[in-house]
C-alpha cells in the first residue's frame, strides 16, 4: 500500500468515524431531548385543560352548596316537618291561622315524592284557611321573600257569602280563582253588601305548595340551611306594595248597583229661574295631546306575520287607550314624527321642528317600568350600535 492510499483510507475512515458519531448522538441524545421537549409541552398543555375543568369543577360544587344551602333539611321527613313550621309562621302572621269561625287553619302533609332520574325530593303541603283577601295576598307574598326553595303549585280561592259569615248577606254568587285564573261568577246584588267591610267577604282558600329536597353526591360535603332567611323580594317580581293593588282591584268585591235615576221633573213645578251669568273671559284651551310625552307609554314590541309593530299606551285622555303602530306610522296622526323602526330593544321615530330639520330619537322599551315618550333620547351608534344597524338593514342610504 503506498502512501497515498494510506492517507486515502485513513480520510474515509475518520469521515465514517464522523457519520457514526453524528449518528449516535442524534439517535441517543438529540432525538431524546426533543421527544422530551415535545412531551413536556403537551404536558404543559394537559395542565391547563385540567386546572380549567378543575375550576369549573370547583364552580359548579360551590353552585351546588349554594342550591343545598336553599333546602330545608337533608332528610324529607325533617324538611316536612320545618315546611309546615314555616307556613304556620306565615299564616299566624296574616291572622289566618284562626281559620273559619267553625274550624282552624288545616296544614295536611301530601305524598312525598322522589325523581327516579334526578334524585330530587318534592315535599308537598296543602293549607286550607280562611281570611280576607288582604291576608291571604300578604301570604302569598310573603312566602316568595321565602329564601328557601318552594314553589306553589295551585291556589284555589271562593268568597264565603253565607249568612253571617263575617257579617255577611244570605248566599250569594261567589267569584274563584283557581290555578291563576281567575273569573266572577254572575250573581244577585245583596243588600247589606257594606256589612262585609272595606276587604270584602270572607275567602275560603286552598293552597298547595312543595318545597325540595336535594340529592347526597358523594365527595360533595353540602348543608341545608340552619335557619330560614326573609329576603326583602326575594322571587317577587314586582316590589312588594305592587301587589297590593290585587286586594284594591278585589274579584270578591259583591256586586254594588248603581243609584236610581232621578225622578222626572214635576210638570206643574214653575219653570226654574234663568241666572245670567256676567261675560266671563273663555277658559283657556286644553293643552294640545302631543304636549304631554310623559303620558304616552311605549309597553311592548311585537311580530305579527313578519311585520313588526309597537304597542304605546295613551293616558292622556282619561281613557288609557292601546294603540298599535307600524313601520311609516305617524304618531298622533300627525306628518312631524314618523316611526321609522320597531326594535326589540324599542322604537326608532324621526321628528321634525318647525325649520324642517329631522332628528332621529330612539323611545326605549323597558321592563317592569315601561320608559315614556318624555324619556326619549337622540338616536347614537355609540349607545345604540345594533339599532344604527338594523335601521341600516332596512335602509340601505340610511347616514346619521
Amino acid at each position: 500500500m503506498t502512501q497515498r492510499e494510506r492517507l486515502l483510507a485513513i480520510t474515509l475512515g475518520l469521515t465514517l468515524g464522523v457519520l457514526g458519531a453524528g449518528w449516535l448522538v442524534q439517535r441517543f441524545v438529540v432525538s431524546p431531548l426533543v421527544t422530551v421537549r415535545q412531551q413536556i409541552a403537551a404536558e404543559g398543555v394537559r395542565r391547563g385543560e385540567l386546572n380549567r375543568k378543575l375550576a369549573e369543577l370547583d364552580r359548579v360544587e360551590q353552585d351546588w352548596k349554594a342550591q343545598v344551602a336553599r333546602t330545608l333539611a337533608a332528610e324529607p321527613k325533617e324538611a316536612q316537618l320545618r315546611f309546615r313550621e314555616n307556613m304556620q309562621m306565615l299564616l299566624e302572621r296574616h291572622g289566618l291561622a284562626a281559620g273559619s269561625q267553625d274550624k282552624g287553619a288545616k296544614i295536611s302533609p301530601g305524598s312525598i315524592i322522589t325523581d327516579n332520574r334526578t334524585g330530587f325530593v318534592d315535599v308537598p303541603l296543602s293549607i286550607q284557611t280562611t281570611g280576607s283577601l288582604r291576608q291571604i295576598v300578604g301570604f302569598l307574598v310573603d312566602f316568595y321573600r321565602q329564601d328557601y326553595a318552594a314553589r306553589i303549585d295551585q291556589v284555589s280561592m271562593t268568597a264565603d257569602l253565607r249568612e253571617g259569615a263575617a257579617g255577611g248577606a244570605p248566599a250569594a254568587a261567589a267569584g274563584s280563582s283557581r290555578a291563576g285564573r281567575r273569573t266572577r261568577s254572575p250573581g244577585p246584588a245583596t243588600a247589606s253588601v257594606a256589612n262585609y267591610g272595606l276587604d270584602g267577604p270572607p275567602v275560603n282558600v286552598t293552597i298547595d305548595v312543595v318545597t325540595l329536597v336535594a340529592p347526597k353526591l358523594a365527595k360533595v360535603e353540602a348543608s341545608p340551611a340552619a335557619g330560614v332567611q326573609e329576603l326583602e323580594s326575594g322571587r317577587l317580581r314586582f316590589p312588594v306594595e305592587t301587589y297590593q293593588e290585587i286586594v284594591e282591584r278585589s274579584l270578591f268585591a259583591p256586586y254594588v248597583p248603581p243609584p236610581p235615576p232621578p225622578p222626572p221633573p214635576d210638570p206643574a213645578a214653575p219653570p226654574p229661574a234663568v241666572v245670567v251669568e256676567p261675560n266671563l273671559p273663555p277658559p283657556p284651551p286644553p293643552a294640545p295631546l302631543r304636549d304631554q310625552p310623559e303620558r304616552q307609554i311605549l309597553i311592548g314590541t311585537t311580530v305579527i306575520n313578519g311585520v313588526p309593530y309597537a304597542y304605546v299606551l295613551d293616558e292622556r285622555d282619561g281613557r288609557n287607550t292601546v294603540t298599535r303602530y307600524g313601520h311609516d306610522a305617524r304618531l298622533d296622526g300627525e306628518g312631524n314624527a314618523v316611526v321609522l323602526l320597531i326594535h326589540p330593544r324599542g322604537m326608532v321615530v324621526r321628528a321634525r321642528d318647525d325649520a324642517g330639520r329631522a332628528t332621529d330619537y330612539f323611545y326605549p322599551l323597558r321592563q317592569p317600568e315601561p320608559a315614556s315618550f318624555a324619556e326619549r333620547v337622540p338616536l347614537t351608534e355609540e349607545e345604540y350600535p345594533e339599532v344604527v344597524a338594523a335601521l341600516r338593514a332596512e335602509f340601505v342610504d340610511f347616514e346619521q
